[in-house]
């Protein structure tokens, strides 16, 4: 008799994650990856242009003013150091919510990112990933599907 309310539940859950899983690649207005951002040379573009394709791809949303963005950095840092000395297939990308060109690219200088950082100006990509709060770090599979999204640095290796 019990099986089946689970049987119910179990259904619901997966019909909601179908659902969840077909909106995050799209919304209302358009598709993620045709999202405007702004590279650091000023110049609109967005995420399909900036990945390479077929490659899981870790972004970081922040903002220059987040205390804990800044404690996070050293862990950014190091992985990003780590995939590029052993050539490994995962991208960085730096995302930050809405602050000026200059304000952004002198942060970036400052704390010597060296992975690719673009701007969400007016936060239309955050919005779409529905981030809550930053730091916010989200990675996208091969096939661009959310794998992983929290405001803790994620084991990236379990995602090569």
């Amino acid at each position: 008799m019990k099986r089946k309310p689970l049987i119910i539940l179990l259904a619901i859950s997966i019909a909601l994650t179908v659902l969840l899983t077909i909106s995050v690649g799209k919304n209302n207005s358009g598709s993620i990856a045709d999202t405007s951002l702004i590279s650091r040379t000023g110049e609109r573009t967005t995420l399909a242009a900036e990945l390479k394709p077929g490659v899981p791809v870790l972004l970081d949303f922040f903002t220059t003013w987040c205390t804990y963005c800044i404690k996070g950095l050293p862990d950014v840092k190091d992985a990003y150091k780590e995939i590029e000395k052993d050539k490994l297939q995962l991208q960085i990308v730096g995302i930050d919510i809405g602050e000026p060109h200059n304000r952004v690219y002198t942060f970036v200088d400052g704390h010597g990112l060296d992975y690719k950082v673009l701007i969400d100006p007016k936060g239309a990509l955050a919005k779409k990933f529905k981030v809550r709060g930053v730091p916010t770090y989200i990675v996208l599979n091969k096939e661009g599907t959310v794998v992983y999204q929290d405001n803790y640095f994620p084991d990236w290796k379990s995602f090569l």
